[in-house]
């Protein structure tokens, strides 16, 4: 028969409480992984629901008190974003344009600096070819 005297018991004792304080540890650990995360689900919401217009104080009640799953249902009901308008409103530029070229019209060539009509194909000055 197998007898336990009292060394062999807190020995087994000792071995239980460090098992146990281990599983606590762990524990402790997953919740406060867990507050952060929610914490910054809360976050998230509530600024999201400010950019959408919403009560952002309501559903960060919903969120707080269903964690996951009242993020999961503000995902599901929440409204699109409205386009905001710009600060300011930024006036076209204009390019300058150039009046259009007509027949015998003239025009500067800059690899030269000769004026030269604008219905000739080579440049009388260097000889090289415009168009």
């Amino acid at each position: 028969m197998f007898r336990l005297n009292s060394t062999d018991m807190e020995m087994m004792f000792q071995d239980f409480t460090y098992m146990f304080e281990g599983i606590f540890i762990v524990i402790i650990g997953i919740l406060i992984v867990a507050f952060v995360v929610l914490i910054f689900m809360m976050v998230w919401v509530y600024n999201d629901a400010k950019k959408r217009n919403m009560n952002a104080a309501i559903w960060l009640l919903v969120v707080f008190i269903g964690g996951p799953i009242g993020c999961c249902i503000f995902l599901l009901v929440r409204e699109p974003l409205q386009p905001q308008a710009p600060l300011y409103q930024q006036e076209p530029r204009l390019s300058p344009q150039k009046p259009p070229a007509t027949a015998g019209s003239k025009m500067f060539y800059p690899n030269c600096g000769i004026s030269l009509s604008t219905d000739v194909t080579y440049c009388t000055g260097c000889g090289s070819k415009i168009r």
